[in-house]
């Protein structure tokens, strides 16, 4: 399940949940982005195409 708050085009707030891992991740917009309560990042960017 994910959802999001939009203001003016602009994500402000969203929220997503994994029922089979258990998994809760959620992010404000200045916030930062937080997976079960744990400071998380996205890593590196990778591409879609090769995964690298």
């Amino acid at each position: 399940m994910s959802l999001a708050l939009v203001v003016d085009g602009r994500r402000r707030v969203a929220v997503g949940h994994n029922p089979s891992t258990r998994e809760t991740y959620r992010a404000t917009l200045g916030g930062g982005a937080f997976r079960d309560g744990t400071v998380t990042t996205a890593g590196a960017p990778r591409s879609a195409t090769t995964g690298r």
